[in-house]
């Protein structure tokens, strides 16, 4: 049986979420990576869309096998 694979981001400072809300969704993902930014908010895509980016880049080439060779 396949399981959906499941990226869950989040902010170590994160006010609204605590970690403890990422760390949970993770667990309840069985099938999910889990990303804490370091010294990022609830607003990690705008505070570190570079790093942000990049971790969605490589969730998704990881799924579908892209190789740069």
């Amino acid at each position: 049986m396949a399981q959906t694979k499941a990226l869950v981001l989040h902010g170590s400072e994160d006010l609204v979420l605590p970690s403890s809300a990422g760390d949970h969704l993770h667990k309840c993902l069985q099938n999910s990576i889990l990303i804490t930014f370091p010294e990022s908010s609830h607003q990690v895509f705008q505070e570190k869309p570079n790093e942000v980016a990049k971790a969605i880049l490589n969730f998704v080439v990881g799924i579908i096998g892209i190789n740069d060779n």
